[in-house]
């Protein structure tokens, strides 16, 4: 048990007090969940990390030729499919700890019943992703089927197509919450999360938007050193191969801001997982009941015993 008190996620919020209560649940639940995310997720993030950041850090150094780059290809291939499935992993990890934590009231559970979940669940987010990436290359195809044949009618579509993939983005951030809480497939969990943020896409962009930039800060704390020390070097202002220094810090921010990134990834996440009891909450209603008839509930028992 714990002596924080419980975060009530069934709850209706605006669009500041829904930011706070990200930051306040994480803020409570920091070394627990931290715990779950680099014991499941962390190794690799990791692994993910040391393919692309050995890509940015030969890029930053400019210690290779134009021509060259061809030869680092297989690494950031290698660590973006590694940043993949950390990235599935992150998923599974962060959206089942915030649903144990509605269904037990608290973190009342242990690392090995997250886990639990997330065996199940990781299959489900694959599958879904696949999904979803059918899709978009069933909606790219009209523009490269006409490429060669129209230019005006390529470019219409392709501003038509970005517009509607940003105005369609916002709703879908909650499709894997939905995925996951509701258990239902992926067509029917997308219309549930259109009927979710239907009248919100204004508030869920918005938490989007401030929860994203702060990650990406985070992140970019950690590749600043790396680019300005490459940009030095490629200036010829250092020599970043004099005795390996300069081009082994490059390799370490570069790697060590690869991995945070994919950590920090873990709050747009959290953001989501979150927005998402809000989402139900303004629309169902389910918590406020809860309460009115816990409510009723207890008037009915004091009637009776004062009638006995």
């Amino acid at each position: 048990m714990t002596d924080t008190p419980t975060i009530d996620l069934r709850k209706s919020r605006n669009f500041g007090d829904q930011i706070n209560v990200t930051f306040t649940f994480l803020r409570e639940n920091f070394k627990k969940l931290g715990k779950a995310v680099l014991t499941i997720a962390g190794p690799s993030a990791v692994l993910g990390g040391v393919g692309v950041g050995y890509f940015y850090a030969q890029i930053y150094t400019g210690n290779i030729e134009r021509e060259d780059i061809l030869g680092l290809v297989p690494a950031l291939i290698g660590g973006g499919v590694i940043a993949l499935l950390s990235g599935i992993f992150m998923l599974a990890v962060v959206i089942d700890y915030v649903r144990l934590y509605h269904d037990n009231g608290g973190p009342n559970f242990e690392i090995p019943d997250l886990w639990n979940e997330v065996k199940r669940d990781i299959g489900k987010i694959f599958v879904a992703m696949l999904g979803l990436a059918g899709l978009m290359f069933v909606l790219y195809v009209p523009m490269f089927l006409f490429a060669m044949m129209d230019v005006v009618f390529v470019m219409f579509y392709f501003f038509i197509l970005m517009a509607a993939l940003i105005y369609f983005f916002v709703p879908l951030s909650v499709l894997f919450p939905v995925l996951l809480c509701e258990r239902e497939g992926l067509w029917a969990s997308i219309t549930r999360s259109m009927e979710l943020a239907k009248g919100n896409w204004w508030m869920t962009a918005g938490i989007l938007f401030v929860v994203y930039l702060i990650a990406q800060f985070t992140a970019g704390i950690f590749f600043f050193p790396a680019q300005m020390i490459g940009a030095f070097a490629s200036a010829s202002m250092i020599d970043a191969d004099s005795s390996g220094g300069a081009g082994l810090i490059v390799l370490i921010f570069s790697i060590l801001g690869a991995v945070v990134a994919s950590l920090v990834g873990a709050l747009p996440i959290l953001a989501s997982a979150l927005h998402y009891f809000n989402l139900v909450e303004k629309l169902e209603g389910v918590g406020l009941m809860g309460r009115i008839d816990e409510i009723g509930g207890g008037d009915d028992a004091n009637l009776n015993a004062n009638t006995l």
